[in-house]
């Protein structure tokens, strides 16, 4: 038997279970204790990061590190979408065991039909089905704030035109709202995946939301008012922001200019793709079901 594991309510299952899929740290705190002939698999909750993560992290926690440490000693396997994300699991995740590079399971309904999930969400927020769809999702602080965030929807559907609806979802780790202005509020949508389906155009901050749009060629724009401070405060950053191939603006004027200019945009991006060697091809559900027969049946 598989076992997806989420909370204690799942404590007699993996007990007994041959496979163990999680996307999280298992601490003490979860009381996870792997048994013999357990497979565990670890497919992280992120692709692709912008934000350094684990080791790589300064001032992470000791109670924290001490945890992590334990859980990838139990790991048999990790998950990979990207040699760049393979590289920071060797390098940072205090593990050294295998590492598939067959894509990641949740990237998948990327590949889809985007026309199904775009219904969907336009039902579910009654949106005209003539409109396009921009998403604003920008990540979160360490305080927990968005005041920082400074988006203008007005400024901003005035730029797109009026064939444009703006929907904004923030981190749930957030705890102030934005305004509703010009805008539709979507942190009570379920499946943040299924808003990138259904968006036309995402604006994120620093959030690796960025590379999921890019695996299947969608626009991302990046708007990043707050940058000096992020840099300074927060855990640090793989790439240079302003090498990426996403338009940019610290400001919503900078921003709105860049909205306006997409040359050469699909061939940056397929220049980063190939650079960051990104294996995400929505056939991973498959592989990692193949791997786990091949771990229950020989």
């Amino acid at each position: 038997r598989i076992v997806r594991y989420f909370s204690m309510q799942y404590l007699k299952e993996i007990a007994t279970a041959k496979v163990i899929v999680c996307n999280h740290r298992t601490g003490d705190a979860h009381y996870f204790k792997k048994r013999k002939g357990q497979f565990y698999i670890q497919t992280w909750h992120g692709g692709l990061a912008l934000k350094k993560i684990e080791a790589d992290a300064p001032g992470l926690p000791e109670s924290y590190v001490c945890d992590a440490k334990k859980d990838s000693q139990k790991i048999d396997l990790m998950i990979s979408g990207w040699k760049f994300t393979t590289n920071v699991f060797r390098n940072a995740f205090w593990y050294s065991g295998e590492v598939q590079e067959s894509g990641t399971p949740r990237c998948d309904c990327l590949f889809g039909d985007p026309q199904r999930v775009k219904e969907k969400v336009y039902r579910f927020y009654n949106i005209p089905a003539d409109k396009k769809f921009v998403l604003y999702a920008p990540t979160f602080r360490k305080d927990k704030d968005a005041s920082c965030y400074g988006m203008d929807f007005g400024k901003l559907l005035e730029t797109l035109g009026e064939n444009f609806v703006a929907g904004c979802r923030l981190h749930p780790n957030i705890q102030t709202k934005p305004k509703a202005d010009h805008c539709i509020l979507m942190g009570d949508y379920p499946d943040m995946q299924e808003l990138l389906i259904a968006c036309d155009l995402l604006i994120t901050d620093y959030s690796s939301s960025m590379f999921d749009m890019a695996i299947v060629g969608k626009k991302c724009a990046l708007f990043t008012p707050d940058l000096e401070a992020y840099l300074q405060n927060e855990r640090g950053m793989y790439f240079d922001i302003s090498a990426l191939p996403f338009p940019r603006g610290n400001n919503m004027a900078q921003l709105c200019n860049a909205l306006r200019d997409w040359d050469g945009y699909s061939r940056k991006v397929e220049e980063f793709l190939k650079e960051a060697g990104c294996f995400e091809n929505g056939n991973a559900a498959q592989a990692v079901a193949e791997r786990i027969e091949r771990v229950c049946y020989g």
